[in-house]
This record gives structure tokens, sequence and C-alpha cells, in this order.
């Protein structure tokens, strides 16, 4: 993109050196801003929006394409406004965790992390607002999602957040992919954040080569069954595979078999040849 000439705007609620967007994902990304000042979780996430809405009159009067990059922390912080009322009741007022067990009402909770996306949702619009008195909306690509997802109990095995399974309520977040000319619709079959790269290199980016030569992912129209996802930790990765079967290897090479909901599978007899295959696809990156 930098070869293309495009212009940047990166904008980080919760800092872009943990995890390494700046060293990952930004390594080249003129003028990183790193941190955003703010008191709170919630002064960061408006400084964002601010600042993004204030660069587009200088993006667009460059007259190249650009990228920009939202990176919102509510969500993810649960710190809700104490001064703001809350669209969504009963609420904490605040993330008490020593209160979490498998035995407790979850929703209070629950709509804690509600109204906390409930204002990035509001903020999400500000944006997009701009974007149209801009003109700029009608030519833009536009991805609204999440890095991960948050449980709350759903499995009823005493889970909450996320990093602790690979289960749906950990691993499954929201996807809106706007393009210009396509009317709204949904997709109910599997895609993947790995499907997010060759969509956008192969359809917006000019890239020619074949989608296996840098990603594992597929095209977002693309329908065809993913026989196995991979997802992953700090310290262990999982497959899920065909109905949600989930074959967990851990950091010690044992390995774990469940089903959607964390019941153990017994007796699961995994295709070899298919499993090295997967692994093998995934490790092809890693190779010098």
């Amino acid at each position: 993109m930098i070869r293309q000439g495009y212009n940047f705007s990166i904008h980080g609620s919760a800092n872009l050196v943990n995890p390494p967007f700046s060293r990952v994902v930004f390594q080249r990304v003129p003028k990183l801003q790193v941190n955003t000042p703010g008191a709170t979780t919630y002064d960061r996430d408006q400084r964002i929006t601010h600042d993004f809405i204030s660069a587009l009159p200088r993006l667009k009067q460059k007259g190249k394409p650009f990228f920009s990059f939202l990176f919102y922390d509510l969500a993810h912080s649960y710190e809700y406004p104490k001064s703001m009322p809350k669209r969504f009741k009963p609420s904490w007022d605040y993330a008490d965790y020593t209160r979490l067990n498998n035995d407790m009402d979850p929703t209070p909770y629950f709509n804690l992390y509600r109204n906390c996306c409930w204002l990035i949702d509001k903020m999400i619009g500000e944006v997009i607002k701009q974007l149209k008195k801009e003109g700029l909306y009608d030519h833009s690509v536009i991805v609204i999602s999440g890095d991960h997802a948050q449980e709350f109990n759903e499995n009823k095995k005493n889970y909450w957040g996320h990093g602790a399974n690979f289960t749906k309520w950990q691993i499954g977040v929201p996807l809106l992919y706007r393009i210009p000319g396509e009317k709204p619709r949904k997709i109910s079959y599997r895609t993947t954040h790995y499907d997010l790269v060759p969509t956008l290199m192969h359809d917006w980016l000019g890239v020619t080569n074949p989608i296996e030569d840098y990603s594992i992912g597929h095209l977002l129209t693309d329908k065809r069954p993913r026989r196995w996802q991979m997802v992953g930790s700090d310290i262990e990765y999982a497959f899920i595979i065909g109905g949600d079967t989930i074959v967990n290897k851990e950091g010690d090479g044992a390995m774990d078999v469940t089903d959607s909901r964390l019941n153990p599978v017994t007796n699961y007899r995994i295709n070899p040849r298919e499993f090295n295959a997967a692994i093998q696809q995934v490790n092809r990156f890693f190779k010098k």
C-alpha cells in the first residue's frame, strides 16, 4: 500500500505496542503514534474518533487513496463512564471479577458489556456520518469487527471473558463488510479473520497472485465449507473441525477433543493425513 501511494491514518485507543501492531502490521507506516492520550478508556476512544474525523479533510485534499485503522478498547476494558446513563439494565457499574461464579445470573455483567459496545457503536456512527459528509462513504471499503469475543458463561462451565477456550462464545465475532455498489445482505456460512486479507488484496489492491501464496484464508464470497479453522492463543492452539469439533493442541503436545460446548469427545478418530496437511498448511509461512 505504501508503494501504491496510500496515506495512512492509524489510531489506537489501546496502545499499538501490545499486541505488537507497531512491529508486525504498521512497522513501515511513517510517524506512527503508538499511544493515545486520555485519562480513561472512554476518553481515548473518543480521542481516536475525533482524531480520525479531524484528519479526513486533509486525507481528502491529498487526492490519494488512504487506509485507516481505529482500534476501540471500551468493550475490552468494561470501563463505562460513571456520568453517562446506561441503555441496558440491570447493569454493573464496573467489572467485579471476584463476583463471577458458575451459578450467578450473568445479565448485569453482560449488560455492562452491551453498554460499552453501545458507546462504541455511537462513535462508529459519528465516523460513518463524517465519511458521508466528506463525500467519501460511497467510495470506501469499510470493515467493522473485533479481534475476539467475550464469554459470559454460556457453556455453563464458569468461563468468562476471552483467552480461556476456543468455543464460539470466545472466538465468534461480528463482521460488517461494506463495499461500494453492493446492496446489504447477510451470509450464513462460516468465515474467519483469515479471509479478510485475501479478500482485500484480491478484490481491492490489485494482487493477482494465487491466494495460497500469502494466506490460509479464502475470499469472503467463497461459500465452500472451511473444513478446518485454526485458532490460537499465546500458549496453545486448536483446530475447529467440521461441526464445531475442537481439537486443542497444548504447549506440551497433548491433544484434547471437545464438542462446541467443551464436553469431551471420547474415541474421536482424527484423520492423520488430513490433520497433518492442516498443520503443514499453517507452518509453511514459518519456513525460511
